[in-house]
């Protein structure tokens, strides 16, 4: 491993010096073999490695079942087929738990589409880490839990309007990305009064989550937000993320 990322600071606990790898903030195995190029690293100690690839394990093999992006039927059957070959526990509770449904997107025909249940915890824990791995990765930004809050989820209605309107205004840095032809996309905004105050959006393969927990019909947007605990704010946008939708 190379010695720029060992011995850093942690990009998921913020824990000094302990890094001892590198890991990519969304893991390759979300993307076909040949379009893995540059995806975004950061230096992460052995503890959150392990727990982030706990979680990436299984929404790698779940999330394209709802994706929307060209590329997720291919990594259905290049990468995931294979995987669940090997992994007979999660093939079988999964394939306990498929169903069929009629979909319509913005007035397109009916198709029918297979979906999924997806564990709305681990989806919501992931995509805070991926969070906290893009803050840092950008603008080297630690965020400690004890100091911070850092909420992702799937938004609708008024949360997403609401996001919408914090992404567009005046802040101290934008950042965009896209990566493998929109199978990742995401953008962030850090607010002028406070660094670590940040707001994202983002979307992975473009998957498609009811509000049942089933990958069926609604939200294919995640939005995400740092601050610093002693913000006045910080307790409104925790109560955004967290109310039941």
């Amino acid at each position: 491993m190379s010695k720029r990322y060992k011995g850093k600071t942690c990009a998921y606990c913020s824990t000094p010096h302990a890094s001892e790898t590198a890991d990519h903030v969304v893991a390759h195995e979300f993307f076909l073999v040949e379009k893995r190029g540059d995806l975004p690293k950061v230096p992460a100690c052995k503890t959150c490695n392990v727990e982030k690839s706990k979680l990436e394990h299984y929404l790698t093999a779940v999330l394209p079942f709802g994706g929307q992006h060209n590329d997720a039927g291919e990594n259905l059957a290049r990468m995931v087929e294979p995987r669940l070959a090997k992994n007979k526990k999660l093939a079988a509770t999964l394939a306990q738990s498929r169903r069929l449904v009629l979909y319509s997107r913005n007035g397109s025909p009916w198709t029918v589409r297979m979906t999924l249940p997806v564990d709305g915890e681990r989806a919501s824990e992931l995509f805070r880490l991926i969070t906290k791995g893009l803050a840092h990765w950008h603008w080297k930004l630690d965020m400690p839990d004890s100091d911070c809050i850092v909420l992702a989820s799937f938004l609708r209605d008024a949360g997403e309007t609401m996001f919408k309107r914090l992404l567009a205004m005046n802040v101290r840095d934008r950042v965009t990305g896209n990566f493998s032809d929109g199978t990742f996309v995401y953008e962030g905004a850090r607010a002028v009064d406070d660094e670590r105050l940040t707001v994202w959006r983002m979307s992975l393969y473009g998957v498609v989550v009811g509000g049942s927990r089933t990958l069926a019909e609604q939200a294919i947007v995640v939005y995400a937000v740092t601050a610093p605990k002693r913000l006045p704010a910080a307790s409104a946008l925790a109560h955004m993320l967290t109310r039941p939708r």
